[in-house]
């Protein structure tokens, strides 16, 4: 079993490069999923597609919009198992597409680390979140959708 680590640390990041230190290096592009999200939201193709999408909840604590873009983010990044979701959200870039209500990169003056903040959609949560919605819910939404409505 091996690691996975982002690390939005420059300096670091060319260095260890330069040193023939990585496994993996993560193809989508951060811009590029904001810009992708962007277009889609303020063409309103997002909320179009989740209306077409079937949804086997009555009760919607997190959008339904915020579902597709999450599955989509996902396929972007070529990332299956939802348990990778908070990876996905961290070098990914739908926190600068939808804004604040998504979530923001906080960057600490003392250490320079980046830490995600995510208030989430449904104000249930009294902890600190790294992603806007649980991963589980992700899961669970996918599971339980009949794909023949």
């Amino acid at each position: 079993m091996g690691f996975v680590i982002f690390e939005e640390n420059k300096p670091f990041v060319l260095e260890a490069l330069g040193n023939g230190e990585f496994d993996y290096l993560e193809a989508a592009s951060e811009v590029f999923e904001a810009d992708f999200f962007r277009f889609i939201k303020a063409r309103a193709l997002l909320d179009e597609l989740a209306a077409t999408c079937p949804t086997p909840r009555k009760k919607e604590d997190v959008p339904f919009w915020f579902y597709v873009a999450s599955n989509l983010s996902m396929r972007l990044h070529g990332v299956h198992a939802f348990d990778a979701f908070p990876m996905v959200v961290r070098c990914g870039g739908m926190l600068q597409a939808f804004g604040p209500q998504a979530g923001r990169k906080v960057v600490h003056p003392a250490t320079g680390e980046t830490t995600i903040f995510c208030e989430g959609f449904n104000q249930k949560n009294h902890y600190d979140r790294e992603t806007p919605c649980d991963p589980d819910f992700l899961r669970k939404v996918t599971k339980d959708t009949d794909p023949k409505p």
